[in-house]
Parts: structure tokens; C-alpha cells; sequence
């Protein structure tokens, strides 16, 4: 009896993580700790094997090259940004001991899949109920400067963490309805709610990925071919009825779509689509993704260190400069942070993870559930690597959380050498 509820700990703490993420940075990084320590526990006690994998040295190797260069960019000083890059490896090792845990059927993801789907859809309808009725679940006033977040209040990250438990609940309708038309009903109204949810919260970047994962899902896997069509066409046809409902979510998608295919001159009159990032109405995350481009190529094999970009792009010798604190993109935030090779070895690690699951769908062909499963991982794998998106910060808690969680998932992907 002890031991079983010793080999469940490990799982119940994973299974917290999307309440923590809710909860703010602090609970995060006490919830990965927490389970970091009790995974090296589970693993030392029962004598587990680590995988040492190609894929696992360059996940390894990349933020092995993080720390020497921020040490080294910050003239070897034991100072903030070198602390930030050596508790960075808390995604390593949350990474290693999660994959470690699941070759060996020491975790159950099982929890993990439900409590994420539920709290994704209390979020969703959450933020339908306040659209529809001026209420929510939760009793929570709209900030009319954020707008109504459910409960992340101030933070605007709503849709990105329902499209964050999206591929979960796909698991969990595998895993729990049956192929009929009862549960396609229930299938095609619970992912209209989740594709709804995601735009209302006018979290456009994970509105787009959402649907593109989907439109992935659809094309790859025939059980959720109708569910998926069906929940489309539905937005679409509901999406003027949403519009009425706040007009102000017409002019942010309008505005998004624009700055994504042209750009407005001085006075915002004329279209000028061969001055993309050039004018004061073009894209700011375009104009952003440009100087940090052109800090990338001061220093471009190893980068500039974790967080360089705020402390590098400031330096440029240009009159007008476009900076943030990271550079809202993942490949560029690579390139800036560790370089070339940063993001050699993170291509590398991606591509050996969509290898791996491609090997597990034909190892599986036979086996529906098994295969549809790793499509729905792949499927997974593409919209997180998807690398024209914007993004939040890779190496921040928030969204860096978001990140690893899934890698440690995608991690069921990957084989032992034998």
C-alpha cells in the first residue's frame, strides 16, 4: 500500500500542473520542483534507467550552451541573468525525469489529461457566459482596460491555456467516448465551445494555431474528421452573431489580419504591401522580430545569453529602435539567446521527437487507439514548433510552462535504444 502511493505522488503533482498555471509563476515553480524532487526520488529508489538518446543530449547540450553563454555574456559573473539560466534547467530536468517516469510506468498521465480538459473548458465557458449573459462562473468583474480574462484577471493569456489543453481533451474523447453519432454531438459542441472560447478572449495568435491544429487533426485522423468540420463550420456561421455580441472583437481581427497582409501609409489611407515592416501602422511584433534580427547577427554562433535581447537591442545604432523584453517569436528568441548553434541543436531535438512519432504510428498501425494517439501528438508537435507564429517568452515560467508540459508529453513518443 505505501508503495503505491509512493509511485502515484509523482503523478498527482504532474496532474496539479495546469491548476498551477492558473495560480501564478510562484505556485508554477514550486509545483516543477516539488516534482522534480520527488521523480529523482521515485527514480533513484526503483533504479531507473535514464535514456540517454540523441534527442536527450541536444535538449541537454541546448541549455548547457545557455548557461555558458549568458555566464559568458555577462563577463562570468554570478549575476541575475547567469542565476536565471542555471534555474532554466529546471525544464531539463522536469523533461528527463517525466520520460524517465514513463518508459518505466511510473507516471499516469491519466489525471494529468482530465483535470486539464476540465479546466480548459471551464475557461471557455467561462468567457462565453460573460460574452452572452454579462456574467461568469466565477463572479469575476471585467477589467475595461484587459477585458474579461476568466481567471487569469489582468493577464491576457486566456485562449493561449484553453488551446493549451485542446490536444488533451481530443486524448480524452479517444480515450472515453465511443465512435457514435450520441458522442460526435457531444465531440463537435465541446470543441465549438473550446474554438469559441479561444476567439473571444481575442488571443489571436492561439486562435490561429488552434485552427490550424484542428485542420491538422482533420486531415490526419479520421475520428475526429466530422467532429472537427462540423465545429468549424459552426464558428463560422456563429461568428457574425459573435461580432454583434462585442464589436470590438471586428476591429482586433481586423486590425490583426491587415498588419498580417499589408500595411497602411503615414496617414492610414493606402495599402502598401511592398513596405511591409516599414511603416508607423505596420506590425509591432514585425518591426520587433526586425531588431532582433539585427541583434542576432552581432553575435550569431553562440548569442547573447538567456534574456539578451532586452539588454542587447537597446545598443542599437539605429535613430528609431523597436524593443521588448523578449523578441515574440521562438526561433528568434533562440537565435538571440544561443544562436546558430542553439538553434541547431533545437531543430534537431524537434525533428527526432516528430521521427520517433512517426516510428510509434507504424510500430502501432494496427492499433487504433495507439496510432491515433501519436497523430494527435504530431499534430501537437507541428503547432508548437510552427515558427512564423508569435510567441511568449520560451524561457519565462508562464509560457515556457506551457512549452515543457508539452514536450513532456510528446516525450511518450520517443524510444529506448536498445
Amino acid at each position: 500500500m505505501i508503495a503505491k502511493i509512493h509511485n502515484s505522488i509523482p503523478s498527482i503533482i504532474f496532474a496539479l500542473l495546469p491548476v498551477s498555471i492558473i495560480s501564478g509563476s510562484l505556485i508554477i515553480n514550486l509545483n516543477i520542483l516539488i516534482f522534480i524532487f520527488f521523480g529523482i526520488l521515485a527514480i533513484y529508489k526503483d533504479e531507473l534507467k535514464i535514456n540517454f538518446s540523441l534527442a536527450n543530449k541536444c535538449i541537454f547540450a541546448f541549455f548547457l550552451v545557455m548557461f555558458v553563454s549568458t555566464f559568458y555574456n555577462q563577463d562570468f559573473q554570478f549575476n541575475e541573468y547567469t542565476l536565471k539560466s542555471i534555474f532554466l534547467f529546471r525544464f531539463l530536468l522536469i523533461y528527463i525525469i517525466f520520460e524517465t517516469l514513463y518508459k518505466h510506468q511510473k507516471i499516469n498521465i491519466r489525471w494529468f489529461y482530465i483535470i486539464s480538459s476540465i479546466l480548459g473548458l471551464i475557461i471557455a465557458m467561462d468567457i462565453f457566459l460573460h460574452l452572452f449573459f454579462d456574467s461568469n462562473l466565477f463572479s469575476i468583474e471585467s477589467d475595461p482596460y484587459f477585458g474579461f480574462n476568466s481567471l487569469f484577471g489582468e493577464e491576457k493569456v486566456a485562449g493561449g491555456y484553453i488551446f493549451f489543453t485542446l490536444p488533451f481533451t481530443l486524448v480524452l474523447f479517444l480515450k472515453f467516448f465511443e465512435n457514435n453519432i450520441k458522442f460526435n454531438i457531444l465531440e463537435t459542441v465541446l470543441l465549438y465551445i473550446f474554438i469559441a472560447g479561444i476567439f473571444i478572449s481575442a488571443n489571436k495568435m492561439s486562435f490561429i494555431m488552434a485552427i490550424f491544429f484542428l485542420i491538422l487533426c482533420a486531415i490526419l485522423i479520421k475520428r475526429f474528421r466530422k467532429q472537427v468540420i462540423s465545429s468549424v463550420l459552426i464558428f463560422l456561421i456563429s461568428i457574425n452573431f459573435l461580432f454583434e455580441k462585442d464589436k470590438s472583437l471586428l476591429n482586433k481581427y481586423a486590425s490583426f489580419f491587415i498588419h498580417l497582409s499589408s500595411v497602411a501609409d503615414e496617414k492610414n489611407t493606402n495599402i502598401i504591401q511592398s513596405e511591409f515592416f516599414t511603416k508607423k501602422y505596420s506590425s509591432s511584433h514585425g518591426l520587433i522580430y526586425l531588431d532582433s534580427f539585427e541583434v542576432f547577427k552581432d553575435k550569431k554562433l553562440f548569442g547573447g545569453g538567456l534574456k539578451s535581447f532586452r539588454q542587447n537591442c537597446p545598443k542599437l545604432k539605429k535613430e528609431v529602435k523597436h524593443c521588448s523584453t523578449h523578441p515574440h517569436n521562438f526561433v528568434l528568441e533562440i537565435l538571440n539567446d544561443v544562436g546558430i548553434l542553439g538553434l541547431i541543436l533545437s531543430i534537431t531535438f524537434s525533428f527526432l521527437l516528430l521521427r520517433d512519432c512517426i516510428y510509434k504510428i507504424i510500430l502501432n498501425k494496427n492499433k487504433i487507439f495507439e496510432k491515433t494517439y501519436y497523430l494527435i501528438l504530431i499534430a501537437l508537435l507541428f503547432s508548437i514548433f510552427w515558427p512564423v507564429k508569435s510567441s511568449g517568452s520560451i524561457f519565462s515560467t508562464f509560457s515556457g510552462s506551457f512549452l515543457w508540459i508539452n514536450l513532456c508529453i510528446l516525450s511518450s513518443c520517443t524510444f529506448k535504444k536498445n
